[in-house]
């Protein structure tokens, strides 16, 4: 949100903060899939490497290099699932935190909850773009109502059990700012007043709550109620922001497995020896380009291996 073009209550500040926040998460997000992808293609190379060499050299079918292999590949199939879980919440909470900022995107902001003409409980979101010119369209509409006044949840990750705490409050607007027929040519901060049909409001706006960008210079003495401090604490956002931290952090488990996997090497145990083949061999590349596995510490593959094979003793056994 543009500094000139925020007018009214302090609490456009949650705003700019999510956006800051998003913003700071995006780069580490897209660097750790990067990684994350590199590693997988380098193994998925590797694993193509050694089933071929399995299947035609008698020496490399031994159980360790078929361990190696099932391995490898488990741990792969896990990386892919957990990248792709991963990459798919880190997107729902970060709109889940627009959301929570009254923000549909970079454009758009959203009045939440408007009610229609005097006691009345009908209730509309209408949409205003931070442009000059900005109607109350229907297109708006499926983003924030899902019936009579229940707020549409558009993020299936934990729906919100009400409608959103308002950070700045709109007193009642009479007449002179929002004109009562269908289809006025009245505006009020910059948003046209549109008929019912297509989605606008048929009568005065009485109140709004939530975030709102106001485009009208000359509403800067507007009628604005500033609830920063009482009725906006941080823990709305600050949750969102804590799920999105938590699942981006899970990125860099996944990229130091791969790192460990892509470098596979024997410390405490005498390692399988490093595989090398022709790249030509395998139909993806030429006689210069040489592929070598650097074949995994076994460790802990003997360990659970050993279990397996005891555990297999003492079935066939009884």
């Amino acid at each position: 949100v543009s500094d000139t073009k925020v007018i009214g209550a302090g609490g456009f500040e949650k705003a700019c903060e999510v956006a800051n926040h998003l913003k700071a998460v995006a780069p580490h997000l897209s660097n750790k899939i990067t990684a994350s992808t590199a590693h997988i293609n380098t193994m998925m190379t590797a694993l193509q490497t050694l089933a071929i060499m399995m299947l035609t050299q008698p020496d490399k079918r031994t159980d360790e290099y078929k361990f190696l292999y099932e391995h490898v590949s488990h741990e792969l199939s896990l990386a892919e699932q957990t990248i792709s879980s991963k990459l798919v919440k880190s997107l729902k909470f970060a709109a889940r935190a627009a959301l929570e900022a009254g923000r549909i995107d970079e454009a758009t902001s959203v009045f939440w909850q408007i009610n229609v003409g005097g006691a009345s409980s009908s209730k509309y979101c209408i949409a205003q773009s931070s442009g000059v010119v900005s109607a109350a369209t229907a297109s708006y509409l499926p983003n924030c109502i899902a019936s009579g006044d229940g707020l549409k949840q558009t993020i299936p990750e934990t729906p919100p059990k009400a409608a959103p705490t308002p950070i700045a409050t709109l007193k009642q607007i009479t007449s002179r700012y929002a004109g009562a027929s269908p289809g006025s040519a009245t505006t009020l901060c910059g948003l046209t007043q549109a008929d019912s049909a297509n989605g606008g409001n048929a009568g005065p706006i009485k109140w709004a709550a939530c975030l709102i960008s106001i485009t009208n210079a000359a509403l800067a003495a507007s009628p604005f109620v500033d609830h920063k401090t009482k009725a906006q604490p941080d823990p709305p956002l600050a949750a969102v922001y804590d799920d999105l931290d938590k699942n981006v952090t899970a990125y860099d488990e996944v990229t130091a497995n791969l790192e460990e996997l892509a470098k596979i090497g024997g410390v405490t145990k005498q390692r399988i020896p490093d595989i090398k083949t022709n790249a030509q061999k395998l139909e993806i590349g030429n006689t210069t380009t040489d592929i070598t596995l650097s074949t995994a510490t076994i460790d802990r593959n003997n360990r659970r291996d050993q279990v397996l094979k005891h555990k297999t003793r003492s079935n066939t056994s009884e």
